[in-house]
């Protein structure tokens, strides 16, 4: 969960502030002055982060016009259209968790089900038993009324 609040944090970095492209060095400035990454972030975490986010067409890296001094800041970063429109539909954390969150939802409807299955099974096998006992049954009380007709009608007196 931490990775996905630090890319969420460098799409919201483009955000915050006015200027569209972004050095590596600000990026990094931003994420270390946040409370929640200052003491789990490192410097390869957040190439690593930057990376991801390029690859999934959320920022792109361009050459930089002017270069400085530091190795890293040859290139800025820029928000794609794709990384807006993911930002607002709730980036990396807020995709997890609707992910997350439908998971737990089938699973809890996959478990029910096997419940419901399983309980409807046992109640067959109680109706099987119940109407194998009401068959006897009928059949035991066919059998009486049958005898019942018959001496009624003097069939055994005849035999007699």
């Amino acid at each position: 969960m931490f990775t996905l609040e630090v890319l969420d944090s460098i799409l919201a970095s483009f955000h915050k502030e006015t200027a569209h492209k972004k050095y590596f060095k600000s990026i990094e400035i931003l994420l270390y002055q946040n409370i929640l990454f200052k003491d789990k972030l490192t410097h390869l975490m957040i190439e690593k982060s930057l990376g991801k986010l390029i690859s999934d067409n959320y920022v792109v890296k361009i050459a930089s016009e002017t270069l400085t001094k530091d190795s890293t800041d040859i290139f800025t970063y820029e928000l794609t259209w794709e990384g807006n429109f993911f930002l607002f539909q709730g980036g990396y954390t807020g995709e997890y968790l609707e992910k997350h969150e439908e998971k737990k939802r089938l699973l809890k409807l996959e478990n029910e089900q096997i419940i419901i299955a399983r309980n409807t099974g046992k109640i067959q096998k109680q109706q099987v038993v119940l109407s194998i006992i009401l068959v006897v049954l009928t059949g035991v009380t066919a059998v009486y009324y049958i005898l019942e007709i018959l001496k009624f009608l003097g069939y055994f007196q005849k035999l007699n």
